[in-house]
């Protein structure tokens, strides 16, 4: 997932994803809002063509209400959800650290130097089922002794995908710059 490269297609060796990005999304009911907004654009669109061929005043002001109450819902759906990501920036060399909550941004970066390890931790979640079921977080130790988790949304229940995780995690830290990389200040 992190580091997938092409076929060199000129003999040349492929350069790997600049940034790599682990994320997470309130995804609760979207597909079934979405029908739902789809549904009332559509039965407002017919209730329209019914006031063409009945006249009815009350049918095109029912249609207009389905029809902003279905562009209302897919406006929402497309911007109005959480959002978590976590992103290893193999040119700046940062790990950033993103979450839209409520409308609200919060960011913070980290430069790879300052990550002294990425361990995992379980925690226990509830899902659907009201039942807590282990999850495996990346944790970000850092050489101040800082521990930083990231969001429980971006936690991996399959232990053996977490390992992946792990590993893809831990070599994007570990990756030396390429050659003629240069670090500078304004990068």
């Amino acid at each position: 997932m992190a580091d997938e490269r092409p076929e060199p297609v000129d003999g040349t060796e492929a350069r790997p994803e600049r940034v790599v990005t682990y994320e997470a999304a309130d995804r609760g009911a979207v597909c079934c809002l979405g029908c739902q907004a789809w549904t009332m654009i559509l039965a407002g669109v017919a209730v329209g063509v019914w006031y063409a061929f009945s006249g009815d005043l009350w049918k095109i002001i029912a249609g207009l209400i389905l029809i902003i109450g279905g562009i209302a819902l897919s406006r929402y759906l497309a911007t109005g959800r959480n959002r978590w990501e976590v992103s290893f920036d193999r040119d700046r060399r940062i790990v950033a650290l993103t979450s839209l909550v409520s409308g609200e941004t919060q960011a913070r970066e980290i430069p790879f130097g300052e990550i002294e390890s990425v361990q995992m931790r379980e925690i226990t979640r509830d899902v659907t089922t009201a039942e807590g079921v282990p999850y495996k977080l990346p944790i970000l130790r850092l050489h101040s002794g800082e521990e930083v988790a990231l969001d429980e949304r971006l936690s991996i229940k399959d232990p053996e995908r977490a390992e992946e995780v792990l590993e893809e995690m831990r070599s994007l830290l570990a990756e030396c710059p390429e050659e003629g990389w240069e670090s500078s200040p304004d990068q």
